[in-house]
């Protein structure tokens, strides 16, 4: 029990420093390129360190969930004590650092509130837009921190979806999801929640996913600007401009690289850095962690 504990608290603090650490040394060994390269990211240990920030801001939320009322055993003021005593320095060295003014807006949902404590600082570590700059164009990197803070912010509300009765066609036919939510729930998982998803079953309703999943704001008007609305409003309040990618479409932010973003929040920052989350909601993660790119209807079944 004492070796466990005290692996725990290891990896609570190597998390952060290692994933920071990691994304310096991948710019490195690419020559100051970021090209998509498995074998780079691997040798920067970039992978193993994006499992540990997982783990230990899942761990982090839970024990937030189930110890905001309990009072610390002896035991653990005992370990806690000889940790500080032992590893005074190097705690205070790789610990994260406290919350920032912006993530205090996240206290009433634990899972966004670690992740903010774990994964901001290893973005930005000085604060500046020279940080994000670092790992930019690494796509499988923000693709895993947009995953990441999708499911944050919202997985509480895909669980409640996904778990209440009223809505017990979107569990038949998001067996994987629904199961996925009542597991992490705690609570039984519904009979259906083992059929394949490619079974004969029928499509909720659209009245059914606006109601669940909150897409009454949702739109049918398609408009090519709104992607980039939200990274635009940024990118002026920084002073910069927004600039096409040559010989592409991507936009891109053109800020001074020691441009302060303290004042942005994780969102801005990954919506910057091009992870589109500012327009996304619980309907985008159910379908993403589903692999579902393209949901029917029951509305749009019937009239074809």
């Amino acid at each position: 029990m004492i070796l466990t504990t005290l692996i725990t608290k290891v990896n609570k603090h190597l998390a952060t420093p290692l994933l920071r650490s990691g994304l310096t040394l991948r710019v490195s060994l690419g020559g100051g390129v970021i090209r998509p390269n498995p074998y780079l990211d691997y040798l920067s240990l970039v992978p193993w360190a994006q499992r540990l920030v997982s783990f230990e801001v899942r761990s982090a939320a839970q024990q937030i969930r189930t110890e905001q009322d309990r009072e610390p055993t002896a035991f653990d003021k005992f370990v806690d004590v000889a940790w500080d005593r032992l590893f005074e320095n190097a705690s205070r060295a790789m610990s994260p650092p406290p919350p920032s003014p912006s993530s205090q807006a996240h206290v009433d949902n634990p899972q966004l509130q670690a992740l903010q404590t774990y994964l901001r600082p290893a973005l930005v570590p000085n604060e500046q837009w020279g940080d994000v700059v670092r790992w930019y164009f690494n796509t499988r990197f923000v693709k895993w921190a947009r995953m990441e803070y999708l499911a944050a912010k919202y997985g509480d509300d895909v669980r409640m979806a996904l778990s209440m009765p009223k809505y017990g066609d979107l569990s038949s036919v998001l067996p994987m999801a629904a199961a996925a939510a009542t597991n992490s729930s705690n609570t039984a998982a519904p009979k259906d929640a083992s059929i394949s998803i490619s079974s004969p079953l029928p499509p909720p309703s659209a009245s059914t996913l606006i109601k669940a999943f909150n897409m009454k704001h949702w739109t049918k008007e398609k408009n090519s600007d709104a992607v980039s609305d939200r990274m635009r409003e940024i990118v002026s309040n920084l002073g910069g401009r927004v600039v096409p990618i040559p010989g592409s479409a991507v936009l891109f932010p053109d800020i001074k690289p020691d441009t302060d973003v303290s004042s942005l929040s994780l969102e801005d920052i990954l919506e910057l850095a091009g992870g589109h989350v500012s327009s996304c909601g619980p309907f985008n993660v159910v379908c993403e962690e589903a692999g579902l790119y393209e949901f029917w209807t029951r509305e749009y079944i019937d009239a074809l």
